[in-house]
């Protein structure tokens, strides 16, 4: 066990003491830090208690979550990820998965390395809403009503009513029906998008470009003025799934949007800081995500790869809540032929697999007949990206480990894709011993 660091946060005239603690690890804190009561929400993700040491408490995080949460009234807890934050940063541009942010705490989320956590999520937003573009925006009827010229004097109808309306100015008045692009998940990703531009000092010039463009070409139609009614416009949406099943993929545009205009209310309400919004940020998930949408995006011409019941377990189970699903993690099937399986994924947040891993893979690849197996983890410590293992089941499946290197995510993830698209289509796949 090693000493936390302990670090004077100041944010609009208050002051914290933030203890600074890796993802994974045990931490020692002095006992006069933490005295008083500790808030319960935060026992979610660390765990705090007594410690061989006199005078200190042991403290580690739990669950794979990294972020930024209060403790207590004047403390804050900051878990750092044990990949790079610069890797991070990676996975939540290409992370489509839920990142909890906690709009009552109101603490400066960890950004290193002159690298933002606006950008990150301005980013997110750029490709996911550049993705709403290429299938297409959702288009709105709406109904208004249009007044004719006026028409005056005569009117030659019958005499009685020509009497009566000849000194009447009149007006026809018809109902027209009129295509336009003002609906609400438009409005929502309009709303984001603008904001974006708006931080020019705090989005890269890359993302600055791409959001400009981007936003030019978002169709006609009003951005909301309140954040805060965008925000609960969106959510709402997400959490209802008021969507057309057809339109399901504004979804994870309108969830990148969500921290966007979360940090956007906090700029309306008169802070300027953009960056304070505590969060939690769920490795595991937020890495199988991220890798999915990596090979979803770079198989796209020949595969479909998504998550998947393959099997029940057993053939027979009494009662049958006994059985189980096997869902892997990611099933690489060929275009046109949804029945064949020609590789399965598993994403593993670690350095390499475990047991319970390997029967996990063998167990998927036999319910799946599919010929091969990977796992995908990641490493802080190797230099090099690529598969280092494998290994060959009973029944001559072929199981492989492909690591990825954290300190050059972006080339270790163009290197997977590549791998990939060999070991889907039975080209030649191999280890380097």
């Amino acid at each position: 066990m090693i000493d936390a660091e302990v670090i004077d946060v100041e944010l609009n005239g208050r002051r914290l003491k933030s203890i600074v603690i890796a993802e994974v690890g045990e931490f020692g804190v002095p006992t006069d830090m933490i005295r008083g009561p500790i808030y319960g929400s935060a026992l979610e993700i660390v765990d705090i208690g007594p410690s061989k040491c006199e005078g200190r408490y042991r403290i580690c995080a739990k669950g794979n979550i990294v972020g930024t949460e209060l403790i207590s009234p004047s403390i804050r807890i900051d878990i750092r990820p044990k990949i790079s934050v610069a890797a991070l940063h990676v996975l939540l541009r290409w992370s489509t998965h839920e990142v909890m942010t906690l709009k009552a705490q109101e603490l400066p989320v960890s950004a290193e390395e002159n690298q933002n956590i606006l950008d990150v999520f301005a980013d997110r937003l750029v490709r996911a809403v550049s993705e709403v573009e290429s299938n297409g925006w959702i288009p709105l009827i709406e109904t208004r009503d249009i007044c004719s010229s006026d028409i005056r004097g005569e009117v030659d109808i019958l005499e009685s009513y020509q009497t009566i309306f000849s000194g009447v100015d009149l007006r026809f008045v018809q109902r027209v029906e009129e295509l336009s692009y003002n609906c609400q998940a438009n409005r929502i990703l309009k709303t984001a998008a603008q904001f974006v531009v708006l931080c020019r000092s705090a989005v890269s010039d890359k993302v600055m470009r791409l959001a400009e463009d981007l936003l030019m070409r978002i169709p006609a139609c009003d951005a909301y003025e309140n954040a805060r009614e965008a925000e609960n416009l969106c959510q709402t949406t997400l959490n209802l799934r008021l969507l057309d099943g057809a339109r399901a993929y504004y979804y994870p545009a309108l969830d990148a949007s969500v921290p966007i205009l979360q940090m956007l209310a906090r700029y309306q309400g008169g802070s300027r800081e953009i960056e304070d919004l505590g969060m939690r940020i769920p490795m595991e998930d937020t890495f199988e995500s991220a890798i999915r949408n990596v090979l979803l995006q770079g198989l796209s011409a020949s595969h479909s790869v998504r998550k998947e019941s393959t099997a029940l377990l057993y053939r027979e189970a009494v009662p049958a809540r006994f059985n189980t699903s096997l869902i892997p993690d990611m099933v690489v099937r060929p275009l046109g032929s949804p029945e064949k399986c020609d590789l399965i994924v598993d994403a593993k947040y670690k350095e390499s697999p475990t047991a319970g891993d390997h029967y996990q893979i063998g167990a998927y690849l036999s319910s799946a007949r599919c010929p091969v197996g990977a796992f995908v983890t990641v490493s802080s410590t190797r230099r090099t990206s690529g598969p280092r293992c494998h290994g060959q089941t009973a029944d001559g499946k072929d199981v492989f480990e492909f690591a990825l290197y954290d300190g050059d995510l972006e080339e270790s993830l163009r290197q997977l894709v590549i791998w990939t698209r060999q070991a889907a289509t039975g080209g030649p796949v191999s280890v380097r011993k």
